[in-house]
């Protein structure tokens, strides 16, 4: 399955530039994760990671089978620490190398 970023309905041409994702384990229950994905110029930013609660632990898989799905192989991801922007230009791995 590949994600469509251009969507036309009737005269209308729409195309996805962000979203906001939640990671549940079922659908309905409490969210684990909140992603904040923005697109660029062709360019993936993840604006955001928002964990639910401390116990949660990060796990990039499912970020990345969503980008995978949407036709992705990197995306950035900025931090700011004692003052000063860190950019990093993280590799979607293929389904191969996590499991």
């Amino acid at each position: 399955m590949k994600l469509n970023k251009h969507i036309q309905v009737d005269d209308f041409n729409f195309e996805i530039k962000g979203l906001t994702a939640r990671h549940v384990t079922n659908f309905g229950d409490p969210y684990d994760v909140l992603y904040k994905v923005v697109f660029t110029n062709g360019e993936v930013h993840v604006e955001e990671i928002i964990k639910s609660g401390e116990e949660v632990k990060f796990n990039a898989e499912p970020l990345h089978k969503l980008l995978r799905v949407m036709g992705y192989d990197k995306y950035t991801t900025c931090v700011y620490k004692d003052g000063e922007r860190i950019k990093r230009v993280n590799e979607v791995p293929d389904d191969k190398s996590e499991t």
